[in-house]
């Protein structure tokens, strides 16, 4: 089941590292599950996802569908926020 999630068009765009810490890590932590585990799933460095919570990574196609696959959001809900971000 995807949970769909409106991006407002009227209002400051977000990263989508806001959105991954608002919709999927805080209820992950809370589920017990370890930054480090979260970083296994996604398939990248630890400076990848450092770098993705502090806004210096941009999700491309390939890194919105390791999201989806963690979060249930669809890859697209990534690009869109991404673009979004970067059109701000």
């Amino acid at each position: 089941m995807f949970l769909f999630v409106n991006v407002p068009q009227n209002k400051e765009a977000l990263h989508p590292a806001r959105y991954f810490e608002g919709l999927y890590l805080s209820k992950a932590a809370a589920k017990g599950f370890s930054i480090q585990e979260v970083i296994d799933s996604l398939d990248i460095s630890d400076e990848h996802f450092d770098d993705f919570l502090n806004e210096k990574v941009s999700v491309d196609l390939g890194f919105a569908k390791r999201l989806e696959l963690i979060t249930g959001m669809p890859f697209d809900f990534w690009l869109r926020t991404q673009n979004k971000f970067d059109d701000s």
